[in-house]
């Protein structure tokens, strides 16, 4: 009996260590990484990534890595003394030592002319050595078409007003106006009707500002 008492007494010193560290590595994996992303991204221009960090009481240590999606090579602004492996395809910070813990780090990624649809991230943060998913924002999507997007920079302002109306011919005549390319034309025909003119103009003026 003695030897039961004192195996159940043994075990029970056991599985309440085995509680406790699972406490605290719990308590520490409530903190963390998070990422910040726009909605959408603009193929050929650059986005910001922002991760905010969060680093728990007593934590010693802090390294970060978060990686592009695959294709966006060209990464630059990186914050916080970060750099990018490109071997590795990861933007990299830290490691970082309690009392000089940033609260975020940014970097800025060209997308790719030909990125499109649903583009996502993959990142970790370590906390003396114990790693965890960034959280937040994983993903971006393209921006939806826009026809009257007539410059191809994912809105419709005056810019591409600019364009337009150097292409607004009127009904019914099928070539473009000095100073509007046979290109520009065909993009400005937003009804595809072989002119540009005033029933084009209603749909430009639909989709300005978006």
């Amino acid at each position: 009996m003695p030897r039961q008492v004192g195996g159940r007494r043994k075990g029970l010193a056991h599985l309440t260590g085995g509680m406790v560290l699972a406490v605290a590595t719990a308590a520490l994996l409530a903190d963390g990484a998070t990422r910040t992303l726009s909605d959408n991204y603009c193929p050929g221009q650059s986005t910001t990534v922002a991760i905010a960090i969060d680093a728990p009481a007593g934590v010693l240590a802090v390294g970060l890595e978060d990686a592009p999606p695959g294709g966006w090579v060209t990464v630059t602004g990186i914050s916080d003394g970060g750099s990018y492996d490109s071997l590795n395809h990861k933007v990299k910070w830290g490691p970082f030592f309690a009392g000089s813990i940033p609260t975020g780090v940014s970097y800025q990624v060209l997308t790719p002319s030909t990125a499109m649809g649903v583009e996502c991230f993959a990142g970790s943060i370590s906390f003396d050595g114990l790693n965890e998913p960034v959280a937040g924002d994983a993903c971006m999507a393209s921006y939806p078409d826009m026809p009257a997007d007539l410059d191809g920079d994912c809105d419709v302002d005056h810019e591409d007003y600019a364009a337009f109306e150097a292409c607004l011919a009127g009904p019914g005549n099928p070539f473009p106006p000095e100073g509007c390319s046979s290109g520009a034309f065909t993009d400005a025909d937003l009804d595809a009707d072989g002119d540009v003119d005033f029933h084009d103009f209603r749909l430009f003026q639909s989709m300005f500002g978006s």
